[in-house]
C-alpha cells in the first residue's frame, strides 16, 4: 500500500533539508524515498502507471509539485536547473517548525519511563473485569 501524499511530502521536504545543500537530484530523492518505504510492492514500484514509471513515481511527482506550490521547494526555473530538487528557505523553516513542535509535544506528554521492576498501573475502575461505572 503506497504512503499517504502527505507523508510522502513531508519526508521528500526532510530529505532535502538533511542534504549539506539542501538538493538532491530527482534520482536521489526516488531511490531514498524507495529505501524509506521498503514495504512498497514490486507491482508499486516499477508498473507503469498512466504518464508515469509506476504509481510511486506519480505520487512522489505530486508531492514534489504540492511542495513547488506550496514555496517549499524550488520549481526547475528557480533552482538549481532540471532534475535537482531543492529546498527553499521557506521549506528548512517548516522542518524547524515541525521539530520545534514534535520537541513541545514530547516533554508536554511523554511520561518519565518505567524502571524495569515497575508494574504499570491502572486505575480501580478498569483493573481486571470491572465495569466502568457511568458518568450521570
Amino acid at each position: 500500500m503506497l504512503p499517504p501524499q502527505t507523508l510522502i511530502e513531508m519526508d521528500l521536504l526532510r530529505l532535502l533539508h538533511e542534504q549539506p545543500s539542501g538538493a538532491m537530484t530527482s534520482a536521489e530523492a526516488y531511490d531514498a524515498l524507495r529505501k524509506r518505504y521498503s514495504y512498497l510492492t514490486a507491482e508499486e514500484l516499477f508498473r507503469p502507471y498512466r504518464n508515469s514509471k509506476s504509481h510511486f513515481a506519480n505520487r512522489v511527482q505530486w508531492a514534489r509539485l504540492r511542495l513547488v506550490e506550496a514555496g517549499l521547494v524550488y520549481s526547475c526555473d528557480e533552482g538549481p536547473g532540471r532534475g535537482i530538487w531543492k529546498i527553499t528557505p521557506a521549506g528548512s523553516e517548516r522542518i524547524l517548525a515541525w521539530n520545534r513542535d514534535l520537541k513541545m509535544l514530547h516533554d508536554l506528554f511523554d511520561d518519565p519511563p518505567l524502571s524495569p521492576t515497575a508494574t504499570p498501573s491502572m486505575p480501580p475502575a478498569i483493573q481486571g473485569n470491572e465495569a466502568v461505572p457511568e458518568v450521570p
